[in-house]
């Protein structure tokens, strides 16, 4: 899968879970998850859920750093690299 892809499968995601209208939303890629789209801790964990069964793969909690979920282009970086692990 390429990284436009997972970019799409990742927006897609964040307007399931914080209920925003996908069209509507002005994509902010490095910007806080938390402030651009109001997903806090306890979203991330549904996000994280919802990416696993969207992209069809297992993430390894304990390889998840916080870095990577502080904006769509490190989720993005971090689910490529987790595809690119699974796919060895």
């Amino acid at each position: 899968m390429t990284r436009e892809q997972v970019l799409h499968i990742v927006k897609t995601a964040i307007s399931e879970i914080a209920e925003l209208a996908p069209e509507q939303v002005a994509w902010e890629c490095d910007a806080s998850l938390d402030d651009a789209y109001g997903i806090g801790s306890t979203q991330l964990i549904e996000l994280i859920l919802l990416l696993e069964e969207k992209l069809a793969i297992l993430i390894d909690q304990t390889e998840i750093e916080p870095e990577d979920l502080q904006s769509i282009n490190s989720l993005v970086a971090f689910l490529c690299r987790v595809q690119a692990a699974e796919n060895l």
